[in-house]
């Protein structure tokens, strides 16, 4: 190899390092994060259960007359079938099948199953609680949260991507000999879509110069 091809081959060397030192920094200061996309979930977590059993009372207040309990009981229409056949009096006087179907009723177990609430942003919660004997002898709930889940997406995309490459283009004329052109491509895209490729080569056998250029398009 002659001198000057030497000194061509040096240049095409330094040409591409230089472009690829150039192309690394602006590439890197040309990014476009877009605009974040925040997605919102809301999943169901694992149920929650407890219970308190027979639950202490802060306050117990005890009637006083119990002839005037049930006179209010019949007045108000409640409780009626403890005292089916009583009528409001000034007196009333309570039977001997009067306090058997109070006991009856006294030593009844009674379940109740309340929804307290039901959203879909927060969870579900069922309160459950048993009465007998005039106290509360269990109180529980079932409770299923909600959680909810924020999930933040960027999507880089880089503004201005420059590029550069090398390779070789092989000068077949129908002879015997095949002339090896080496080539250096330089080009960029914009947003990672549209593209310019330029490209230069040298013939080292008749020392022609190639040059060309071409648009790109990523799909």
């Amino acid at each position: 190899m002659n001198e000057k091809a030497k000194r061509t081959l040096i240049y095409f060397i330094i040409s591409i390092l230089i472009c690829g030192a150039l192309g690394f920094y602006i590439g890197r200061r040309t990014v476009d994060i877009g605009t974040p996309k925040t997605e919102v979930k809301y999943v169901k977590g694992e149920k929650i259960t407890d219970s308190i059993p027979y639950p202490q009372p802060v306050e117990v207040i005890k009637p006083i007359d119990t002839a005037n309990i049930i006179k209010q009981c019949v007045k108000n229409g409640i409780y009626y079938e403890l005292f089916p056949e009583k009528v409001v009096t000034e007196y009333i006087e309570i039977t001997k099948e009067d306090t058997a179907a109070i006991i009856k009723d006294w030593a009844t177990k009674r379940m109740y199953s309340e929804t307290l609430f039901d959203i879909d942003t927060v969870g579900k919660c069922i309160v459950n609680a048993s009465v007998q004997y005039n106290r509360l002898s269990l109180l529980a709930y079932d409770y299923t949260p909600i959680e909810k889940q924020i999930s933040i997406t960027t999507n880089k995309v880089r503004f201005f991507s420059p590029y550069i490459g090398i390779g070789v283009l092989v000068d077949n004329d129908f002879n015997d000999y095949l002339n090896y052109i080496p080539t250096a491509s330089l080009g960029f895209f914009i947003k990672e879509k549209y593209g310019v490729n330029l490209q230069y080569g040298k013939s080292f056998k008749d020392k022609n110069n190639f040059f060309g250029a071409s648009l790109l398009y990523k799909f």
